[in-house]
C-alpha cells in the first residue's frame, strides 16, 4: 500500500512538470542549469547542496512582464554543524513565479521574479550509529509551501540561445504542520533556447 502512494506521489509530480512545460512546444524560452545551493532552519541547522534547475519563460506580449514557471531538484549532503550525523537530503520545488525586466535591451535582460512556491524533501539517514553506512528512508518525508524571490541576468548569444545567470535567488517556506521557518538559496548558471515564434 504504501509503494504504492509513493508511484501515485512521483505520478503526480511527474504530471505537474509536464503541464509546466507543454506550452514551450508552441512559445516560450527554456533554461536549464545547475549550481550551488544552502539551506537553512531557524533552528540553525545549515546545509551545502547542489540543484539543477529548469525554468521557462513565456512574455506577455511586448511588456516588461512575463511568467516563469521553474522547477529546482536539489541534493543536500553535508551538514556544516558537525555534531549531527551524516546525512543527505534530496529535494523538488515547483515555483510559479512572475517576473518583470528592470533593463531591456536586445542583448541584455536584467529581471526581478517571485511567486508562489511549493517544495519536497526527503532525508536519509543512517539507522543508527553501528550501521553508519546503511541508509535508509526516515519519517522526514516532508512538503512546504512558501515563496521564491531572486533575481536574473540574461545575455543572448544569438536569436535562439542565451546564457543566464541567477546570482541570487531564495526561497522560504514553512515546514509542514510546525512553525520552522526554512529558506533556501541558490545560484545558478544556466543556458537558454528560445522557441518563441515571431509574426
Amino acid at each position: 500500500m504504501k509503494q504504492r502512494d509513493d508511484m501515485k506521489k512521483k505520478a503526480f509530480k511527474l504530471i505537474l512538470i509536464i503541464v509546466l512545460f507543454i506550452p514551450l512546444a508552441t512559445r516560450g524560452q527554456a533554461y536549464v542549469g545547475g549550481g550551488y545551493m544552502t539551506s537553512t532552519n531557524s533552528d540553525s541547522h545549515d546545509v551545502k547542496g547542489v540543484e539543477v534547475v529548469i525554468q521557462s519563460k513565456y512574455q506577455i506580449k511586448d511588456s516588461r512582464f512575463a511568467i516563469m514557471p521553474s522547477v529546482n531538484m536539489g541534493l543536500l549532503y553535508e551538514y556544516v554543524n558537525k555534531e549531527y550525523l551524516e546525512s543527505y537530503t534530496t529535494t523538488l520545488s515547483i515555483a510559479a513565479n512572475g517576473s518583470f525586466d528592470i533593463i531591456r535591451s536586445k542583448w541584455v535582460i536584467f529581471s526581478l521574479f517571485a511567486g508562489p512556491v511549493i517544495r519536497w524533501e526527503h532525508t536519509f539517514e543512517p539507522g543508527s550509529e553501528s550501521t553508519f553506512n546503511e541508509y535508509e528512508a526516515r519519517a522526514n518525508k516532508s512538503h512546504e509551501w512558501g515563496y521564491e524571490l531572486g533575481v536574473t541576468l540574461d545575455v543572448r548569444i544569438s536569436d535562439k540561445i542565451s546564457t543566464r545567470l541567477i546570482p541570487f535567488a531564495v526561497q522560504r517556506t514553512l515546514k509542514e504542520q510546525s512553525s520552522l521557518l526554512h529558506q533556501t538559496s541558490y545560484l545558478t548558471l544556466m543556458i537558454g533556447i528560445n522557441n518563441t515564434k515571431k509574426n
